[in-house]
């Protein structure tokens, strides 16, 4: 490989791993409708566990509602491995979920998170001519040697929460050497 394709991989690698920065910064900011505009293809897919949403509409509907009850949240992303070929590539990465309901609001700003969660996202994404976007994000449970969903939650997660319910339901991922 080139030192310019070296270059170009390195920089799309960095430009994937930064729109998922920038998707978890707008869903935070609750800029919900911006994240969608600018992290989402047109026809993209989300699936947080009770199956796939598709296209803006239907993705922005999602997160409106699954955040309507919430005060506050932190999505942390780590552990994000980036596989390039061309102008697709899958992104798989670890997300940690610091989140505070409206109902503890009362309890004041230096309150416990309500819930904390860690899990998986993989992406599917494709650059277009305004960059990379997700064409297809699907949330998982971690892997599991016990062959159950491994959700690693703290506190109580509400029932308005069904897609990570839905998830803990779900055959979780296989174990593999990759």
């Amino acid at each position: 490989m080139s030192l310019e394709e070296t270059i170009r991989r390195l920089a799309d690698k960095q430009a994937i791993v930064d729109l998922n920065h920038r998707l978890c910064h707008l869903l935070d900011s609750f800029e919900l409708d911006r994240m969608v505009r600018e992290v989402f293809a047109e026809d993209a897919s989300d699936d947080h566990g009770e199956g796939p949403v598709f296209g803006r509409a239907a993705i922005l509907a999602w997160y409106e509602d699954s955040t309507a009850n919430v005060a506050s949240v932190s999505h942390n992303i780590c552990n994000a491995i980036v596989e390039v070929d061309g102008d697709h590539a899958t992104m798989r990465s670890n997300v940690i979920t610091w989140a505070w309901m409206r109902s503890s609001a009362e309890r004041g700003p230096l309150r416990p998170a309500d819930y904390g969660l860690s899990l998986r996202y993989v992406d599917q994404l494709t650059r277009y001519p305004q960059g990379w976007l997700i064409d297809s994000r699907v949330l998982m449970s971690n892997v599991s040697k016990m062959g159950t969903a491994s959700i690693i939650a703290v506190g109580e997660l509400p029932q308005t929460q069904k897609g990570i319910h839905a998830l803990a339901r779900k055959q979780p991922p296989a174990v593999s050497a990759r």
